[in-house]
């Protein structure tokens, strides 16, 4: 479904409240998407990603978490993947997909999906959302390529370490639908809010795992009509129905989702099942639709309207995979303190940037209007405008690659070669390390 990976190290906090203090987002070695045109950029992190729903962006560099934030960490009981505490948060277990180390060069920019994702966005420009939002990111230093940044130590023993999925391109968790339940490997999407699954009834699907509705005590038929195509051109259609989500040991129920009978190629070739959004319910294809976050908070299951992703890359081989916390921030999956940034449009995790520097000079500038950015933990890409590609990749060595539409880098780069960028006036420093990418096709 997102296609050529790009390491990034990352801590996003979504959350549907309002902090007191607004101050700035830190995506640290995080991949970026910037679009020109005021597109928003996309934002993507290998690493820490906190999301927060309607609240200040969080961003936290170096000191202890902020109290702001409504996370506590306390002695956790683990079951197949999940975490719970006392403190009432859900804590997911993230699969991930793994770098093929035979082959090596980088990405920076792919100009087809740059496209792709601002034809996407211009048709939802008059969306307007009533909640006060703002998304945040934990800020930290890289000291090697493959190591969890921004991430103590205590936390490598908490967690249990992510399944292998090949190709380091998406995070994935196990969920279960229906009664008695059904499990299915799912991307948690920050930039979609439907929840997807394949049904008995699809015939493209014969290495998925398969909904047998049949077999479901507590599902409520709709039978609405569903049809969702995403960025880069993937879709999948089906019907509207309800019935009980498990995450983790989680039970949600009478949870709208789609049952698929057809997705395309991109979704049939995938190793995921389906899609499970946490993006604002506004984004959703029914309006009215509350997603499964949604419904967590306001059947009382997560004490705050937050959630936060934690993605590690797949070369950290002692702590990879990641962990997806519904109800608040976890203390001890990252160190620093955490500032906040609001959300520029309420309907996609979206924020404003600054600048864009390269080595502490400035190769890009937004001062009279913010370049606008989405936060995406389900897209691998790093997207920017074409000048903003063009200069950066001169001052890297970089050249541009017409058969793959993707800028490619010098694999010799290293921790003294660094992009930052400026959100809210904090510089959020990207080793040039996670530039360089394993080869991987472009599946248009």
């Amino acid at each position: 479904m997102k296609l050529i990976p790009i390491f990034y190290i990352f801590l996003l906090t979504f959350s549907y409240r309002s902090f007191s203090q607004s101050t700035s987002t830190v995506t640290n070695d995080v991949s970026t998407t910037v679009n020109t045109n005021n597109a928003p950029t996309t934002v993507n992190t290998n690493e820490p990603t906190t999301v927060n729903t309607n609240v200040p962006t969080a961003v936290s560099t170096n000191g202890p978490a902020s109290a702001n934030n409504v996370n506590t960490n306390n002695t956790s009981q683990t079951s197949s993947n999940v975490n719970n505490v006392a403190d009432g948060l859900l804590r997911v277990k993230l699969s991930f997909r793994q770098i093929n180390t035979a082959l090596c060069y980088a990405l920076a920019l792919n100009k087809y999906t740059a496209i792709l994702v601002k034809l996407g966005l211009e048709t939802v420009d008059n969306v307007v959302s009533t909640v006060d939002n703002t998304v945040g990111a934990v800020g930290s230093t890289v000291n090697s390529l493959g190591s969890t940044l921004g991430l103590s130590k205590r936390a490598s023993n908490q967690y249990l370490g992510a399944i292998d999925y090949g190709n380091d391109v998406e995070w994935i968790s196990q969920i279960s639908m229906g009664t008695p339940p059904q499990s299915f490997l799912v991307v948690l999407d920050t930039a979609s809010s439907d929840l997807w699954i394949p049904c008995i009834d699809c015939s493209d699907c014969s290495n998925k795992r398969l909904f047998d509705y049949t077999k479901s005590s507590t599902i409520q038929y709709d039978n609405s009509d569903f049809s969702i195509t995403y960025a880069d051109g993937s879709s999948s259609n089906g019907w509207e129905e309800l019935d009980t989500l498990q995450v983790g040991n989680m039970k949600i129920p009478s949870q709208q989702f789609a049952i698929i009978y057809d997705m395309s190629p991109a979704f049939q070739n995938d190793v995921i099942d389906g899609v499970m959004g946490c993006g604002y319910d506004s984004l959703s294809v029914y309006p009215g639709t509350k997603t499964p976050f949604t419904n967590m908070y306001n059947q009382g299951l997560i004490p705050h309207k937050i959630f936060s992703v934690q993605l590690r890359p797949a070369r950290n081989q002692s702590n990879y995979g990641g962990i997806f916390v519904f109800g608040g921030i976890d203390k001890n999956l990252y160190t620093g303190s955490i500032t906040y940034a609001p959300v520029t449009y309420k309907y996609f995790w979206q924020i404003g940037i600054d600048d864009i520097e390269y080595n502490g000079r400035v190769i890009a500038t937004y001062s009279r209007q913010k370049q606008q950015c989405i936060i995406d933990t389900a897209t691998a890409l790093m997207i920017v405008g074409s000048n903003e590609a063009k200069t950066l990749h001169s001052n890297m060595r970089g050249k541009y690659d017409s058969s793959s539409q993707t800028w490619q880098v010098p694999c010799n780069l290293n921790s003294n070669n660094r992009v930052s960028i400026k959100v809210n006036g904090v510089s959020l420093p990207i080793n040039c390390k996670f530039f360089l990418l394993l080869y991987y096709y472009l599946n248009f």
